[in-house]
Parts: C-alpha cells; sequence; structure tokens
C-alpha cells in the first residue's frame, strides 16, 4: 500500500519521481517489460544460438509422472497436464478454456506413453478441425489455428 501511494503522490506532486532522477532514468522504461509485454507475438520470436532457450531447449519426450484421466472433457485433460509440466503450456481460452475444449470429449489409451508429446497429440487428433499444437523452444501452445513460427515445429494438427 505504501508503494501504491508513493506512485500515486510521484505523478500528483513529482517529487518521488525526481528524488530518483525523473522516469527517463528507469532502466526497464522502453525495455519491453511491462505494459510493452509482446503477447501472443512472443511465440514469434526468434532467439540467438547462444540464448538459454536455444542451448537448453524443452524436452517433450521426458517421461511425465503423472495420473491422468483417460476420459473426459479435453480441457480437463489439459489442464492436469499443464499443472504436472515443469515448463509452460499455453491453451486457447486460458482460465477459460475454448469451446471446442470444453465440448470435445476425449479418450486416453492406457498404452499412451507419458510425454508431453505423445498426451498433446492424442488430444489435439480428437479436436475439431483447425487445431494446432506448436512445440517452441521455451514453452507449448495450443490454439485454433494453422500458422507457422519462427522456431516452431508442430507437434499435432486436428484433423
Amino acid at each position: 500500500m505504501a508503494l501504491w501511494q508513493s506512485c500515486t503522490g510521484c505523478h500528483k506532486t513529482g517529487r518521488h519521481c525526481n528524488h530518483y532522477g525523473g522516469s527517463s532514468v528507469v532502466h526497464w522504461n522502453g525495455s519491453g517489460f511491462g505494459s510493452n509485454d509482446p503477447g501472443r507475438e512472443r511465440d514469434t520470436t526468434r532467439y540467438k544460438s547462444d540464448h538459454f532457450d536455444t542451448r537448453f531447449p524443452l524436452n517433450i519426450e521426458r517421461p511425465l509422472d503423472l495420473a491422468l484421466p483417460l476420459f473426459g472433457p479435453a480441457d480437463a485433460i489439459l489442464w492436469a497436464l499443464k499443472r504436472t509440466l515443469p515448463y509452460v503450456f499455453r491453451f486457447q481460452g486460458g482460465r477459460r478454456p475454448h469451446s471446442d475444449l470444453k465440448d470435445t470429449v476425449v479418450s486416453l489409451s492406457t498404452f499412451l506413453p507419458m510425454t508431453a508429446r505423445a498426451i498433446i497429440k492424442a488430444v489435439v487428433n480428437q479436436l475439431p478441425t483447425g487445431w494446432q499444437a506448436m512445440y517452441l523452444l521455451s514453452h507449448i501452445i495450443l490454439y485454433k489455428e494453422t500458422k507457422p513460427y519462427p522456431q516452431g515445429y508442430i507437434i499435432a494438427r486436428s484433423p
């Protein structure tokens, strides 16, 4: 609360901002941090060869220790997977999943390998036409689109 009052006071009186050299001295202004977040366009970022995610990409073939429902709405299975993964997995709609994900009942085989790739592929193959799961170096995305991504690899597209 004190911090918020301090920031509010800065804009009203200029005292705090001037004390710290004005807003232009704040290093994150104009750096893309905060309100300049590119949102979904971050998925199109091209990483240089020395970037962390290029040097240490995700391993979507790593066996996962999880108990997934073998039958149920796609969004329930995807949420269970998302909670287990040690990296970001985004799918369309976020907290309010797309109606296709809520309305499509998915069945997973008991013989399915418990890897992110296998589970996502099995779900996407049962979704209505137009869905695409992409493996990016730092995360996985699932959207109703067919769009190429730089440094992205298709995991699955719905039939």
